[in-house]
């Protein structure tokens, strides 16, 4: 019979291995994830509220979203 030392040791090991190896749950979704270059939100909804948030100008819905981007009509009083 193998020690118990080497016992504990392999099911640690294993354990490792598979915490290691699968996938990290807390990832954020690739939607969500903040792009850089723009410093806004991928998710469009939420990219639409900001752009509503800092601009001074009327958005005209057109009722669709396309992924990435805000789908609204801009109207600028200027």
């Amino acid at each position: 019979m193998l020690p118990k030392f080497t016992v504990v040791y392999a099911i640690l090991l294993a354990v490792l291995a598979s915490t290691t190896l699968a996938a990290p749950a807390n990832t954020v979704p690739r939607d969500l994830a903040i792009d850089n270059t723009q410093g806004i939100a991928k998710d469009p909804v939420a990219a639409c509220k900001d752009h509503k948030a800092k601009d001074s100008c009327k958005f005209i819905s057109e009722g669709k979203l396309r992924s990435g981007h805000c789908n609204d009509k801009l109207v600028c009083s200027q």
